[in-house]
């Protein structure tokens, strides 16, 4: 049957074409959809193989068994449509709706969805079951989508191949129960509560994927790669998980019960509240794990070092014989361990930080190369103990028995020694920039060497410790957390003028990455633009290189931006042709953030202008965000670009901050009774007496979003600066 003669046939009110033969007829109507409407028509077994049907309505069409492989529709309206055991093969869709349409038992073999940035094509609520999905391209709305016993084996979910969130393609809580997924990559991709009840998914990849509240009943994982992937409060009831790989997965509230984690690597896998109930553990790699509240109860084969940090971790281990103890390379953060007894036990690697030591016997203990971050060793025995390159940043070791300790290569920024004889430790490379020695004995010269560039008769220190005895035991008071005041001095002889940037690299608040990690680290999900400007971040910087040295990149690492791996923020800095400073500032917000600006900001100082190396650089740094602009779309959840050339670096890193949004400067005020202006940091009378007359310039500083580490920084009257530190939490911030 031609074109003509279906036209006329439907014109005269036949809606009976079941079993008609329109191969390749071609159907072009107008943008309005008006010209051709053959809504409600049955065209059951009809054959329309490489058919070509634009701005047609099908709504509610029976094409039951019908015969479309190699057809091309586009623009069409397919609404509530039939396509129960038709024949789909190797057919293009562009820019049409299915919403609602029925494809069970449909061969979908290689049909592919075209995607357009402004319009999509929307299969929402369509049901798939039982169809034959395989090799599929869908970049489509497919919400509420049903896929239960659905072949999708060789479907594309690479974001090369499927682009996802806001406008692209959704996934978000669809049925995807008993579907083959053997070998898909996943990563990135959001899958928020899908139901993947018994779903094959060996091999498949879930790299940084989200699967939170996910269902994975009785799903086959084996050789999954789930490496930090999301699955806080996923069912994994009965999972098969051998040999999978859930290093630095997240997997908060989870629910194993009963899986089968044979010879899996959970290496860093964040634990906390999930259940493990009769899972099997056997020979699987479980170091550094969290594991605090962990349920365990009855599990299979778990080691025995793991129980034991399970105890201690979730128990405590206060005043418990522990001596030779292996707890080496393990996660032991905020672990109490006060009054134990762990002579000649082995810590090498592990993360102790912020850990209570105070009073244990750790005589001959192996301590190389532990994090010890605010570690309180208060009155702790660490004779003859090995911190070779330990990290006791800020670490409390007050009347700490040092005897012949190794601390060679340790990191002892800001740590507490006071009342230590320093007598027989081994101190060679060992860093202890701002570390307190007071009524310490046998100081070493290397030790007098970092406190010597300020006289001790100079007011500096002196007003520096009398603000320590000050504010020493108060805390800053914060919804239900408080945390520790802490006070340093910078030495402006030793260190030049006050420099916020080295503050933050030395409280780890700042880490130095390489252009490598940078790429890798970039969450490209955030790309919704033609498949050739995929991959344009890595080629961003490309334009600028030529015109800049010595690439400097920073990532901030407060432990909101750590824990939430979609708010991140960098700074970029670099040396320009003509001796001043290029930074780039890039954020990528998180779910707090809801006034993201989603376009670059491009700020030059105008000396810039008046020199040609830098009037190259500004032609250049153009031409990237012009890239910019066609890759970012404008989304509140989008990236956020700063650039700026300045002469003084200070000033170009300060400004940077403030544009990642997760860094604020505010004055300080004097007057705690101006309810309009009031003190952050609520000290008494004496204390806030001392600081209003001995320091000025002074500035809060606030790093973060919602766990925030405030600095009140002033400068003395002979030149040097004084901060004070804590930490606040604001939910409403």
């Amino acid at each position: 049957m031609d074109k003509k003669e279906f036209i006329e046939r439907y014109q005269a009110g036949e809606r009976d074409f079941s079993g008609v033969d329109l191969t390749g007829i071609e159907l072009t109507g107008f943008k309005n959809r008006n010209n051709y409407k053959f809504s409600d028509i049955n065209l059951n077994g009809a054959n329309l193989t490489k058919a070509k049907l634009e701005f047609v309505n099908f709504t509610n069409v029976n094409l039951e068994n019908a015969n479309l492989a190699e057809a091309e529709i586009a623009c069409c309206d397919f609404n509530h449509a039939n396509f129960s055991n038709a024949n789909l093969t190797d057919v293009i869709i562009y820019l049409s709706n299915f919403i609602e349409a029925n494809f069970q038992n449909a061969n979908l073999t290689n049909i592919y969805v075209k995607y357009s940035p402004k319009d999509l094509c929307d299969f929402n609520g369509a049901n798939f079951s039982r169809a034959d999905c395989s090799n599929a391209v869908l970049i489509c709305n497919l919400s509420d989508s049903i896929f239960k016993d659905t072949n999708l084996n060789g479907i594309r979910f690479r974001l090369s191949d499927f682009l996802f969130g806001g406008n692209k393609t959704q996934l978000n809580n669809i049925d995807f129960s008993d579907c083959n997924f053997s070998g898909v990559d996943f990563t990135t991709v959001d899958l928020t509560g899908v139901n993947l009840t018994g779903a094959n998914l060996s091999h498949t990849n879930f790299y940084e994927a989200n699967l939170i509240n996910a269902i994975l009943t009785n799903a086959n994982l084996t050789n999954a790669n789930l490496t930090d992937a999301k699955l806080k409060n996923a069912n994994l009831t009965n999972g098969n998980l051998t040999d999978a790989n859930l290093s630095n997965a997240y997997l908060q509230g989870a629910d194993l019960e009963g899986a089968n984690l044979t010879k899996a690597i959970l290496t860093k896998a964040d634990l906390r509240n999930a259940n493990l109930d009769n899972a099997d553990l056997t020979d699987a790699t479980i170091n550094r794990i969290h594991w605090r509240r962990l349920k365990i109860n009855k599990i299979k084969n778990l080691p025995q070092k793991a129980y034991l940090v399970w105890q201690l971790m979730n128990l405590g281990g206060v005043n418990q014989d522990l001596s030779g103890v292996d707890l080496s390379d393990e996660n032991l953060n905020s672990i109490n361990l006060e009054g134990a007894n762990l002579t000649e036990s082995n810590f090498s690697d592990s993360d102790l930080s912020k850990a209570s030591l105070n009073n244990a016997n750790l005589s001959k203990a192996n301590l190389r190369r532990s994090d010890l971050y605010e570690a309180y060793l208060c009155n702790s025995n660490l004779t003859e103990a090995s911190l070779i390159t330990a990290n006791l940043y800020l670490a409390k070791l007050t009347n700490v028995n040092l005897t012949k300790t190794n601390l060679t290569n340790s990191s002892l920024f800001g740590a507490d020694f006071t009342g230590v004889d320093f007598g027989t430790v081994n101190i060679t490379n060992a860093d202890f920039d701002f570390a307190r020695i007071k009524n310490a004995i046998n100081i070493p010269e290397k030790i007098q060497r970092f406190h010597s560039a300020i006289p001790k008769d100079n007011p500096s220190i002196k007003l520096y410790e009398n603000l320590c005895g000050k504010i020493e035991g108060k805390r800053m008071m914060s919804v239900n957390y408080d945390y520790p005041f802490e006070v340093s001095l910078w030495n402006t002889k030793e260190k030049g003028d006050f420099s916020l940037e080295y503050k933050l690299k030395r409280e780890h608040q700042l880490k130095i990455i390489d252009l490598e990690s940078f790429w890798q680290q970039l969450p490209d999900n955030n790309l919704n633009t033609e498949q050739q400007f995929i991959h344009a971040y890595q080629t961003l910087l490309k334009p600028i290189q030529v015109h800049i040295e010595n690439l400097e990149i920073y990532q901030l690492t407060t432990e909101e931006l750590v824990e939430d791996s979609d708010a991140l923020a960098y700074i970029i800095f670099a040396k320009t042709k003509a001796d001043d400073w290029l930074g780039i500032s890039i954020a990528f917000c998180g779910i707090w953030e809801q006034d993201c600006n989603s376009l670059p900001i491009f700020d030059i100082r105008y000396f810039a202008l008046s020199k040609p190396d830098n009037q190259k650089l500004v032609l250049a740094i153009e031409k990237a965000i012009d890239e910019a602009n066609l890759l970012i779309p404008p989304r509140n959840d989008a990236s956020h670009f700063v650039w700026e050339i300045g002469e003084n670096r200070n000033s170009v890193f300060l400004n940077l901050l403030v544009k990642t949004k997760y860094f604020t400067i505010q004055e300080y005020f004097y007057d705690n009774e101006d309810e309009e202006h009031e003190n952050i940091f609520e000290f008494d009378e004496s204390t806030t007496k001392l600081i209003n007359t001995e320091l000025t310039n002074l500035r809060y500083y606030f790093f973060g979003s919602v766990f925030m580490d405030i600095y009140l920084v002033g400068q003395t009257r002979y030149g040097d600066w004084i901060s004070i530190k804590s930490t606040v939490v604001e939910y409403f911030q």
